[in-house]
């Protein structure tokens, strides 16, 4: 028989509950300029800032050669 896969840990998260937030237009585009410079969401960012949950590993891609 083969080998099983467990599940990936987006699969494991138990987040399930959402919050939407209000904010001016300006708000929203310093929080876009901050999750683009940190390459994370506006999520992972503000659990990060709230709780000091950590932020998620961000995945840097090879260059690639030739």
């Amino acid at each position: 028989m083969g080998k099983v896969k467990s599940r990936s840990g987006s699969q494991r998260r138990r987040t399930t509950k959402r919050i939407n937030v209000n904010c001016t237009p300006e708000h929203y585009a310093a929080i876009s300029k901050l999750t683009e410079a940190h390459g994370q969401s506006a999520s992972a960012l503000v659990l990060h800032t709230l709780f000091g949950i950590p932020l998620p590993r961000t995945r840097h891609p090879r260059p690639m050669t030739s």
